[in-house]
């Protein structure tokens, strides 16, 4: 593992809740986060894929303190644009769209939230509807008793419509929500911790406009408060929802919720080890990557990887030399051209300015081999 500060000359508090994102026709690293150097306004700092040569930009569009809470970062690649969803905290932390040139110019500010009231956008998750030419985003909605909430907008920000997608789950059914597109069977999936079910793993699918949700229990027999905070990804091969929870667990299920097992992948590092998890899959080696922040070793960065049906563990420590409090909420993306996972983090060991990992993904003499 490999350490960079890409901070770009920012201060204390400029890496709060990084949100990393690959443009890969620039063959840049984007990473955005909330600055609490900036008054925690949306902050983007645009690096070269191996960290170097960062610039740093302020896309607030005007916007002002608390404005860039908890950001969630896609690449609208049909339009070549930066897309922010925040949870707004200068307009009653209602959802926010910050929508920028992918060098972070030209930003402009949208209120998406639709009519929807007074936090209506904690935790805001953003993926995008290519099939549709829609931005899809999921928050908790203060608004409605923290109940998972569809925002559904054109991509430039106009045109958001509201639906609650509770599926008659009740009060704090949608904390911490994570959506994902299921391209095969055109459906929205949102895992979230169902407050109303005992914080059990939940999985609301829907149609992609919001219509049509169905809630499952997927924490296969697992006791409460079995999420805590979650991470999902799709395994397209085998059409698997792999959802990968801060207790070190994984909830394996058929892509509309039946059939979920439990495993436990943390490798003998005990139930501390797992928060903040970031997961993404290694299509190259058939591996499930997850990256957590690892409480049982000074709050460092731990990478688990696993084959793809939760099998065959090991535990690294990636904090590549860096100390205490360096590996504060991950978040993990691949570089497929260099072979490398890359991993944005709050560095507390460096004044919580914004850090990259960097991992190599096959070892020299394999590479070597193949070659």
């Amino acid at each position: 593992p490999e350490y960079t500060d890409i901070s770009a000359g920012q201060g204390t508090d400029s890496g709060w809740n990084p949100s990393a994102v690959i443009d890969a026709t620039n063959g840049k690293l984007l990473v955005v986060t909330d600055n609490g150097a900036n008054s925690h306004k949306p902050a983007l700092f645009r690096c070269n894929l191996d960290g170097t040569g960062c610039a740093y930009a302020d896309i607030s569009a005007g916007q002002g303190t608390h404005s860039g809470l908890n950001p969630s970062a896609v690449i609208d690649a049909a339009n070549a644009r930066l897309l922010v969803v925040t949870n707004n905290g200068r307009n009653s932390h209602k959802p926010a769209l910050f929508r920028c040139n992918l060098d972070g110019t030209g930003c402009t500010y949208t209120d998406i939230s639709a009519g929807q009231g007074e936090f209506s956008g904690s935790h805001p998750s953003a993926v995008i509807d290519s099939t549709n030419r829609k931005l899809l985003v999921v928050a908790e909605n203060g608004a409605n008793s923290y109940k998972p909430a569809l925002f559904r907008c054109n991509l430039d920000g106009t045109g958001c419509t509201y639906t609650d997608i509770s599926a008659g789950q009740g009060p704090n059914s949608g904390d911490s929500p994570t959506a994902l597109i299921d391209s095969t069977n055109d459906k929205l999936l949102v895992v979230t911790n169902n407050g109303a079910n005992w914080d059990r793993a939940a999985l609301f699918r829907c149609n992609l406009d919001g219509t049509g949700c169905t809630y499952t229990d997927i924490s296969a027999g697992q006791g409460p408060v079995s999420p805590l905070s979650a991470s999902a990804v799709i395994y397209i091969t085998k059409r698997k929802l792999l959802v990968i929870t801060a207790v070190g667990a994984l909830f394996r299920c058929n892509l509309d919720g039946t059939g979920c097992t439990y495993t436990d992948i943390s490798a003998g590092q005990g139930v501390l080890s797992g928060f903040n998890p970031s997961a993404v899959i290694d299509s190259t080696n058939g591996k499930l990557l997850v990256v957590t922040t690892n409480f049982r070793n000074s709050l460092k960065l731990g990478l688990f990887r696993c084959n793809l049906d939760g099998t065959g563990c090991t535990y690294t420590d990636i904090s590549a030399g860096q100390g205490v409090f360096s590996g504060f909420y991950p978040s993990a993306v691949i570089d497929t051209a260099n072979g490398k996972l890359l991993v944005a983090t709050k560095n507390g060991a460096n004044a919580n300015k914004p850090a990259l990992f960097q991992v190599c993904l096959q070892s020299p003499e394999k590479s070597s081999k193949s070659q």
